[in-house]
């Protein structure tokens, strides 16, 4: 899913979360949730990874953090793949936006299963398939909490084995023409359900979207009271 390549020191770690069966507190069918920032055509890089564009709008106060908080505190552990991770580092410690929630970090780089890297405790790097290792974290979630999938290649890969329920999508007023997108061939076809959809004095316009069939429909239709 992601090319292993340099990486900071670790220091080893037990590797996988323990398999827990599913509780009156979890449920196997926690939601997982894409949210990140894409231009009006559909990148979320330039060719060479780099996010300068996403910076450069004018920012207002009534803008504030557009949800970004909100949606960090339903989160309950984040799945990231290697090649975003590193990009994360070079933005600098204070720019680290997921505190200590606990972050699974994708790698091909079999050495590294289990470490966990110095620099943030809360990181732990994975060479697992994410089918696999999503469906043993699954029943450990406690319900009303979502796991938040980030990357590149990583989140083309969730896609495409149809393992994202929810996406919050940011476009940004820009046409950048070429990058990296997000969305690349092949993927299933998923209808989607609109949830909202508001625009912010910057230009973007962040749209929210759930996954039809997907677990979120799932959690309300079992949750519904009967008539």
């Amino acid at each position: 899913w992601m090319s292993s390549d340099s990486s900071p020191s670790l220091s080893s770690s037990p590797t996988s979360p323990t398999p827990a069966p599913s509780s009156p507190t979890t449920s196997p069918r926690v939601v997982t949730k894409l949210y990140l920032a894409l231009s009006v055509d559909g990148f979320i890089a330039r060719e060479d990874g780099a996010i300068d564009w996403l910076h450069d709008l004018p920012s207002h106060p009534e803008d504030g953090d557009m949800g970004y908080a909100a949606h960090m505190d339903e989160i309950e552990c984040i799945m990231m793949g290697n090649n975003t991770y590193k990009q994360v580092l070079t933005f600098g410690a204070d720019q680290w936006g997921y505190g200590d929630t606990p972050l699974y970090v994708f790698t091909r780089d079999q050495s590294l299963c289990g470490a966990v890297d110095p620099l943030h405790k809360s990181v732990t790097f994975v060479n697992e398939d994410p089918k696999t290792f999503l469906a043993t974290l699954r029943p450990s979630i406690p319900i009303g909490k979502k796991i938040y999938i980030d990357g590149g290649n990583f989140v083309s890969y969730c896609l495409q084995h149809s393992l994202i329920d929810e996406l919050v999508l940011s476009f940004i007023p820009r046409l950048l023409g070429s990058g990296i997108r997000l969305f690349t061939s092949p993927l299933p076809e998923h209808p989607l359900s609109l949830v909202s959809s508001r625009s912010f004095h910057n230009g973007i316009v962040q749209s929210h979207y759930v996954r039809r069939g997907g677990n979120v429909e799932r959690e309300e239709t079992e949750t519904a009271p009967k008539k």
